[in-house]
């Protein structure tokens, strides 16, 4: 039901910004429903994943899954960019609505491989969900790293257009695609990164080593966009933008994954609930931060800037948890 809704709702828009002079407006109306469905697909992937791919792991699941998926954005980040650059937005947001009925229509008419179990709720409401913060250490913890992840990483991702634009790349849709395409790419390495992560360590401490290393990718994007010569610089991005899937797509079904398994009681769904709900309040935060920075320090210093603080709260998190790797 909820992608049917992401269907119809990125469709409506798509429509209306094509057909409309009034983007802002419409964009602004619309976000709280493209919220709502994303709060709820958030928190029911996970375990939807799981019950079509691997019943046995959550982790390897949602690897798998973000596996094919980066398959499927290459091309789409490509065409992407170059389709909104030669014809309009609203063409792009229609395309992303229509792309989505065949995952609802396949969700809606065939059956998992593995039986479907009910989730075990115990406890309902959103205050019962912050009580298991406050009260459960291990999803305390993953509570913060979540929210390092989502005011000092993901904004990168989320505002590569104007990173591009303040380094004056042209054109910015088709560079925007191109390295997103190269993130994209990071994500088929991602099963295989976590099965050697997992031989010898935790969910959380991989969780840790996946946030350090997209910090140092960070920095190596940072220091290329000041001393890269424009004629090869899409091509170093796309190869950086790679690492960047890869360590960044390891680091979420990490946290998902050890979230789930937080609960002593073995409710899965709250532990996820709560990481998601989360990241959608705290992101705003670090959209803004980060737009701020942007006008005011630029793009490069505002990358490494969140690079080196990435690193020192993975640090702290680390001796907390007393895992302390090392660099």
């Amino acid at each position: 039901m909820a992608q049917i809704g992401i269907c119809v709702a990125w469709s409506l828009v798509g429509v209306i910004e094509t057909l409309t002079d009034s983007s802002l407006a419409v964009l602004y109306v619309a976000a709280p429903i493209f919220g709502a469905l994303s709060g709820l697909t958030g928190v029911l992937t996970p375990f939807v994943t799981r019950s079509y791919l691997d019943t046995a792991s959550l982790s390897t699941s949602l690897a798998r899954r973000g596996a094919v998926s980066g398959v499927a954005a290459i091309l789409g980040a490509s065409l992407g960019g170059l389709l909104i650059h030669e014809t309009d937005p609203g063409v792009g947001i229609l395309a992303n609505g229509l792309l989505t009925i065949p995952l609802a229509v396949f969700v809606s008419r065939w059956s998992p491989r593995g039986a479907q179990e009910a989730a075990q709720r115990k406890r309902n409401s959103a205050r019962d969900m912050w009580s298991a913060v406050r009260t459960n250490a291990q999803l305390r913890q993953l509570a913060v790293l979540t929210i390092v992840g989502v005011i000092l990483v993901a904004p990168l991702f989320n505002l590569l257009v104007p990173i591009l634009n303040d380094v004056d790349h042209d054109p910015l849709p088709s560079g925007a695609g191109l390295m997103l395409a190269g993130t994209a790419a990071g994500r088929l390495f991602v099963p295989g990164i976590m099965k050697r992560l997992l031989r010898w360590t935790t969910e959380l401490t991989a969780a840790l080593w996946a946030l350090v290393s997209v910090s140092a990718f960070m920095v190596v994007f940072a220091v290329s966009t000041v001393f890269l010569d424009p004629a090869i610089e899409l091509v170093i991005w796309t190869v950086i933008g790679i690492g960047l899937g890869a360590s960044r797509f390891t680091f979420r079904p990490l946290v998902i994954s050890a979230g789930a398994r937080s609960d002593a009681g073995g409710d899965e769904m709250i532990g996820v609930a709560a990481l998601v709900v989360t990241a959608s309040v705290i992101s705003p935060i670090g959209t803004l931060l980060w737009g701020v920075s942007l006008d005011f320090l630029g793009a490069p210093i505002t990358i490494v800037l969140a690079a080196v603080a990435t690193v020192g709260s993975a640090a702290i998190l680390a001796v907390r948890a007393r895992v302390a790797p090392t660099a």
